[in-house]
């Protein structure tokens, strides 16, 4: 992409159904609403870590991707459903300083065996974990304080790092 572009607009690559790698080059900050939805053979994703924004249902149904990292220091917001129905998903990583993990961000991700939430974490949104079947680590924040209802709707899991005087 030329270096001019700083931003992947909404829908832009959206039902690209034979799209299989994405690799956002460090110029991109802001990752559009549904922007790679339903791209089903999308199977590898590399984040700039310049990115401060990821729009909701960004990735939603892309069904074969199966790691994510998320380095992005100046990440700010990820937007609800933005990874739900990544069915093939297994980990997931988040390094940025996120505050808020929104509503269905990784609902219905099947596969997803562990996940390591940034230190900064506060509050977990409802249903941000439903469904996730496979789901049994979860490195939890020092500074959590609210885990909404139904966030981890149907799964076993065990904490690790688990906040003390969290808001169940």
């Amino acid at each position: 992409m030329p270096t001019a572009i700083r931003v992947v607009s909404d829908y832009t690559f959206s039902c690209c159904y034979n799209l299989e790698t994405v690799e956002l080059p460090e110029h991109i900050n802001y990752i559009g609403n549904s922007a790679f939805a339903h791209c089903k053979k999308l199977e590898s994703l590399t984040l700039s870590p310049d990115v401060k924004r990821i729009g909701h249902s960004a990735f939603m149904g892309c069904e074969c991707l199966k790691e994510l990292t998320i380095p992005a220091a100046l990440l700010e917001e990820i937007g609800e459903n933005a990874f739900f129905y990544c069915s093939a998903l297994e980990t997931v990583t988040i390094d940025a300083k996120l505050k808020e993990l929104e509503e269905h961000l990784f609902s219905h991700c099947f596969a997803l065996k562990q996940i390591r939430l940034p230190d900064t974490l506060v509050k977990i949104e409802a249903e941000a974990f439903a469904k996730c079947t496979s789901l049994t680590v979860i490195e939890l924040s020092p500074v959590l304080k609210t885990i909404e209802d139904r966030a981890y709707l149907t799964l076993n899991y065990t904490p690790i790092n688990a906040a003390l005087g969290c808001d169940l």
